[in-house]
């Protein structure tokens, strides 16, 4: 019960914050605890919204207050966000110097949420910073530890070593970690993870030059998006799908979505075909060359896109 009047009191006292500001906010409350908990609250709104001075300061007046009360777990979870903070800022090293404060207070009582937090977290600065050997290491601790309490929230422990893997060349390996990551998130039916994903690894194909497997993943995105019903032109996964094509020519996009087509065509599958045909048709339009991109349309159109499925002729037509 005391802990849940405080995250009340924590929580009105956010809504607060607007119209009295932070001293006026902290005059009403009476404990060091609540205070740190409040400021603690205030911060992490600061930071989703990418305020980042303001969030600094409000996590540098709260961690005093987190001291005075010399609980470990809370004085940890203050140097954890606060790095977390300091990587938004693009600075991996202060973030790791940031985070190695919390050391101290990890302890054999911390629970397993906030040790997961700290080694995941410790793990991608490592990461950032160049350091393999430590990455993986902390990403290793990390794996354990979400095998005792939550599975499932290795997903992010796999990306991250695939991503790992992947920015030192070693494609072999940041394949295996990252379909390990991809076969939790498909289990798993959280539909944001398996977006992100199935981002990860199209990009990665793109990447490594594998049309084919591109394909597979591109056809299983395509059915995830229509299955929500959502704008395929709207949606930012799918826009974020061409990113990585940046740094090749057009006629390298156009050669390898045309090798995808083949593959689905081969395949008999005329929803992969005609996503295929739509991305042709966005590249010739970033290019002005209208008549190619409306003729891949057209080809939809007539060729791959039911009548029994007015949703993706409108999409396609649009």
């Amino acid at each position: 019960m005391k802990s849940l009047i405080l995250s009340i009191i924590a929580f009105f006292s956010s809504l607060l914050i607007k119209s009295q500001g932070v001293e006026n906010v902290l005059m009403k409350l009476h404990t060091d605890k609540e205070k740190a908990d409040t400021l603690l609250s205030i911060g992490k709104k600061y930071h989703l919204r990418f305020k980042i001075d303001s969030a600094l300061l409000t996590f540098e007046k709260g961690l005093s207050y987190a001291k005075n009360t010399e609980d470990p777990t809370l004085i940890a979870i203050y140097y954890i966000v606060t790095s977390r903070t300091y990587r938004m800022q693009r600075n991996p090293q202060k973030a790791l110097e940031t985070i190695r404060k919390a050391t101290p207070y990890i302890t054999t009582q911390t629970p397993l949420a906030t040790l997961e937090n700290y080694q995941l977290n410790t793990a991608h600065y490592f990461k950032d910073l160049g350091n393999t050997d430590s990455a993986f290491f902390y990403y290793t601790e990390t794996e354990k530890t979400n095998n005792k309490y939550l599975p499932y929230e290795n997903w992010v422990v796999y990306e991250g070593m695939g991503n790992l893997f992947t920015e030192k060349f070693a494609f072999e390996k940041g394949e295996e970690y990252y379909l390990k990551g991809y076969a939790l998130t498909k289990g798993g039916k959280v539909r944001a993870d398996h977006g992100i994903m199935l981002f990860t690894l199209a990009n990665f194909y793109i990447l490594t030059n594998k049309p084919d497997k591109f394909t597979e993943i591109l056809n299983e995105y395509e059915t995830f998006i229509s299955s929500s019903r959502r704008n395929l032109l709207q949606d930012p996964v799918h826009s974020m799908l061409f990113l990585d094509f940046s740094k090749y020519t057009l006629n390298q996009k156009i050669d390898f979505l045309k090798k995808s087509k083949e593959i689905n065509l081969g395949n008999g599958y005329k929803e992969g075909t005609a996503a295929s045909n739509f991305n042709l048709a966005l590249l010739y339009e970033e290019e002005k060359e209208y008549k190619k991109a409306l003729d891949y349309l057209l080809e939809n159109d007539k060729e791959y896109i039911s009548d029994r499925n007015p949703y993706l002729k409108y999409i396609n037509l649009r």
